[in-house]
């Protein structure tokens, strides 16, 4: 099975078949792609669906001007964020002030030459101070 829940490649997920998928978590699904198209949060918001492959399915990713902040997938028992942070910004992040499972998620993703690619799972609305926070660091990172 894809990672996320919708793995036709000739069918982009409508909205509808989102809330359905998603059940009780869709309100947090919409709540997360209410505030990625706040201008205030990304710049110039753009959100894409994307067909990577069979195996992750289609994602939504959050853009500003032309560059990728996070990724969105939905996943049948989660919302799966990707982030991914240049080292620097993985030191600075480390120094603030966040739940343990998401300090836990960026010092254990491996690192790579561009930098650490780490998922935060949204299953409660609690999850989403984190993940705004997150956006709001990726975001000043790349000014």
């Amino acid at each position: 099975m894809a990672t996320s829940i919708f793995d036709d490649p000739k069918k982009k997920p409508t909205p509808e078949e989102i809330e359905t998928a998603l059940g009780k978590r869709a309100n947090l699904w919409n709540e997360l792609v209410d505030n990625m198209t706040n201008e205030e949060l990304l710049p110039k918001p753009d959100l894409v669906w994307k067909y990577y492959s069979k195996k992750s399915g289609w994602v939504l990713l959050a853009q500003s001007k032309r560059k990728t902040i996070l990724t969105l997938i939905p996943n049948e028992d989660e919302i799966i964020t990707v982030f991914l942070f240049p080292e620097k910004v993985v030191e600075e992040t480390m120094k603030l002030r966040l739940p343990k499972k998401v300090k836990l998620a960026i010092e254990s993703a491996e690192k790579y030459k561009m930098g650490r690619p780490f998922n935060i799972s949204v299953t409660r609305k609690s999850d989403l101070p984190s993940v705004i926070k997150l956006t709001k660091i990726k975001v000043a990172s790349m000014k």
